[in-house]
């Protein structure tokens, strides 16, 4: 057998037992670098000139994880608007291929590629809140998903009306 790992190194495999056939034949290799990968496989024997050659596409990702969110404690309305961050931790490695999709008080919101965390910047979201939203508190969520793991962050806080230009009378 030679494999070709698709990341500049190959590897010859030979065995002369007979009944190598037999038993699946267990091929390891190390990836350094998270990517796309294409493997081929050549297969051929020492009783013919033929050779049999497969591909097949290995896909390598860093896994999502050491997302934090932020976001207010409180939003205020009138303004009512509150912007959420999902900021990557730079310390470890930055998740591959990264799907996102914000949730709102359990509405999702749309999916998208997030080319931003992937690339060690913040994602951000801002949503506007109404009269009818005080007294409520809003559940925040963020997925984010590869093909290896996800992680989910979760944020919570009310809206409260904001009083302005009170004033008393006394004189009465």
């Amino acid at each position: 057998y030679f494999v070709d790992f698709g990341d500049g190194t190959s590897k010859s495999y030979n065995d002369s037992d007979p009944t190598f056939f037999v038993e699946p034949f267990v091929i390891a290799h190390d990836y350094v670098d998270p990517g796309n990968y294409t493997i081929t496989i050549t297969a051929a024997n020492k009783y013919s000139d033929a050779s049999f050659v497969t591909s097949d596409l290995l896909i390598i990702q860093d896994p999502v994880e050491g997302m934090r969110i932020f976001g207010p404690d409180i939003v205020q309305v009138p303004d009512g608007i509150a912007l959420y961050e999902v900021a990557p931790d730079s310390m470890i490695s930055l998740p591959s291929n990264p799907w996102c999709q914000w949730t709102i008080n359990g509405d999702a919101l749309s999916i998208f590629p997030s080319a931003n965390i992937e690339d060690d910047n913040e994602e951000l979201h801002t949503e506007q809140f109404s009269r009818s939203d005080i007294g409520v508190t809003q559940m925040i969520n963020f997925t984010c998903w590869n093909m290896v793991s996800s992680q989910t962050l979760l944020l919570s806080h009310p809206v409260e009306e904001l009083l302005t230009e009170l004033s008393l009378d006394l004189s009465a």
